[in-house]
């Protein structure tokens, strides 16, 4: 939301006429005009990788950020700033359950772009985690477009090594 306009006239030696006020103005973010993600295990407790593909509806800048909110149950902690792919120069922090990737290569608004992240830890048990929100935002920090996108459904891993012996 913008701060109220003050509007003023003058005459040509710039002495005041009048003074006016027009309300502030809220602005909304753009929606990315597609979005997805594709993980390489769905497993418990395993280490992934989450591909987001992401169209930008607004031209994202160099330095600009693309920010992906994931379900507190996944563990972040295994994510290091080298750990993304897709985009030349870029780097991923992390924020709480927020991954943050800046873009080492600007994106022109309709360009597609599938940013790959390493060392996600899915959730510990099987569940639908909740759904992932994007926003893309320039350097400043500023939301330029934003989307939801479902969750994913992890699943139970196989048990190896296990035998079973009759007892007598």
């Amino acid at each position: 939301t913008t701060d109220t306009f003050k509007i003023t006239t003058l005459l040509p030696n710039s002495d005041e006429i009048d003074i006016g006020y027009a309300p502030s103005v809220t602005t909304t973010a753009g929606e990315l005009t597609s979005a997805s993600v594709q993980v390489d295990t769905s497993i418990v407790a395993e280490s992934a990788t989450y591909t987001f593909g992401l169209t930008a509806g607004h031209a994202i800048e160099l330095g600009g950020k693309v920010e992906i909110t994931f379900d507190a149950d996944y563990d972040l902690a295994q994510v290091y700033a080298d750990n993304v792919s897709g985009n030349a120069g870029a780097t991923v922090a992390v924020s709480g359950n927020k991954l943050i990737v800046t873009l080492g290569t600007a994106l022109a608004a309709g360009e597609a772009e599938s940013l790959a992240i390493t060392g996600i830890i899915n959730p510990s048990y099987v569940k639908s985690t909740d759904n992932f929100i994007i926003q893309t935002k320039n350097s400043a920090g500023g939301v330029l477009d934003e989307v939801t996108i479902n969750g994913v459904v992890t699943m139970v891993g196989d048990i190896t090594g296990m035998s079973a012996v009759a007892v007598s």
